[in-house]
């Protein structure tokens, strides 16, 4: 039996006693580690209220297999309340139990944007509190943007196959969230995402290319009926494709401006920290695979000039915050 089964096994063993525990929230069974204290949040403001968007954009590695999520999700919550960005898209928010801690800690300030009932409609979700996709977005009071109503969820049409069970991504229904911003008579379409994950040890077609092409096709596609060529549509999330994958970053710009890339540019530095192995020091470099995209009708501009964009950085993987850092980035919105 191969290590690789052998996790698999593991895993479907603590999940299954999970559903036993009816009620249960979430199932983390990762060893915690402490970890020092967060650091200051950065100093970008929005300009103007109403000609730009502040988003932040946040892989947040909310697997079971680490550790119970509290005192990351915490940190996290600090550093969006500091930021004070108008929406908040997170990404592996895997478990209704993780997603209430998240909400609590934020309910000073953001309101959380309805899940589509689709998310919880997965077999494990009665048992588990698993959140099909891992998708969660907030808007803040406090924004000239709102929410109009709830989120909407599209599964992606293509996805690993569910028998490579301990790669988890043939079973987690990874896809789109999306909803509506208003602004008086404006409007902007949201899109938090998710790809389908590269697994480079696995052997045969281990980063997915076809599949991640599909799903960015899917993502234009849903882009494309969101806008009507009249709505600017922002879309966020963890893409698991690095610029340097040039025809697969090309579908990618094809239609989306990347609002990340000159950062990405000026750093060469990356937004996913890596294999870590718990105990400070890190294996595999960092890669840049998490973007926020801008697509903007006649009468905008490209969305690029002014575009701001700071990481929020994590020192190792899941200290302080994720194995992701964050991104937090000024769109801007007016009209020419």
């Amino acid at each position: 039996m191969t290590g690789n089964h052998k996790r698999a096994i593991q895993c479907c063993c603590i999940l299954l006693c999970g559903m036993l525990l009816s009620g249960c929230n979430s199932v983390h069974w990762g060893r915690e580690y402490t970890c020092d204290a967060p650091a200051e949040p950065g100093a970008l403001t929005s300009p103007s209220e109403g000609n730009w968007l502040r988003v932040v954009s946040w892989n947040l590695h909310g697997t079971p297999e680490v550790a119970p999520m509290q005192r990351r999700l915490e940190r996290v919550a600090a550093q969006v309340l500091a930021r004070k960005p108008d929406i908040a898209l997170f990404q592996e928010v895997w478990f209704e139990g993780d997603a209430i801690l998240l909400e609590r800690a934020l309910s000073s300030r953001y309101d959380r944007i309805r899940d589509s009932e689709t998310v919880r409609s997965h077999f494990f979700s009665p048992f588990t509190g698993f959140r099909a996709g891992g998708l969660l977005a907030f808007v803040s009071r406090g924004s000239p943007w709102a929410a109009k109503g709830g989120s909407q969820f599209e599964k992606f049409r293509d996805s690993a196959p569910w028998l490579r069970y301990n790669e988890r991504d043939g079973i987690a229904n990874k896809g789109v969230q999306h909803f509506l911003l208003v602004n008086g008579d404006r409007n902007v379409a949201i899109l938090n995402t998710h790809l389908q994950a590269q697994y480079p040890t696995s052997g045969r077609d281990s980063a997915y290319r076809e599949i991640r092409a599909g799903q960015i096709a899917q993502l234009r596609r849903l882009a494309e009926r969101l806008s009507d060529n009249a709505t600017p549509v922002v879309a966020a999330g963890d893409l698991n494709t690095m610029p340097d994958e040039t025809d697969l970053y090309r579908a990618v710009t094809a239609y989306w401006t990347d609002l990340t890339r000159a950062k990405y540019d000026s750093c060469r530095c990356g937004t996913h920290l890596g294999k870590d192995l718990n105990d400070g020091s890190k294996v595999g470099g960092s890669r840049w695979m998490d973007y926020v995209l801008a697509r903007m009708p006649s009468g905008y501009g490209d969305g690029v000039a002014g575009a701001k964009v700071e990481l929020i950085e994590s020192k190792t993987v899941d200290c302080r915050y994720s194995d992701h850092h964050g991104l937090d980035v000024l769109v801007p919105l007016a009209r020419q």
